[in-house]
């Protein structure tokens, strides 16, 4: 796993998003906001979903309202979805 993908997910809040949408596969944000295992905000939500697309692990479908908005893995996030159940387990 590049560094910085690793570095990016030892928050908690964005391994457990990125961790939604990996095992969704797809997910609109006002269903993501539910399945969270906690409530971070608003901000951090956004700022954890702005990363992930940064560094390619996942990808928007952009729609007229943002709360419709998708949010799907790549195939890249699919792979680092892998190494990081190999490694925690």
């Amino acid at each position: 796993m590049q560094p910085e993908v690793f570095k990016i997910l030892t928050d908690s809040t964005t391994r457990n998003i990125f961790g939604v949408v990996a095992r969704e596969r797809s997910v609109r944000l006002t269903d993501l906001m539910g399945l969270l295992d906690e409530n971070p905000g608003k901000d951090a939500v956004s700022t954890a979903l702005g990363n992930l697309k940064d560094r390619g692990l996942i990808a928007e479908e952009s729609a007229p309202l943002k709360e419709w908005a998708v949010f799907y893995v790549t195939s890249q996030g699919l792979d680092a979805e892998r190494e990081l159940r190999r490694v925690i387990g």
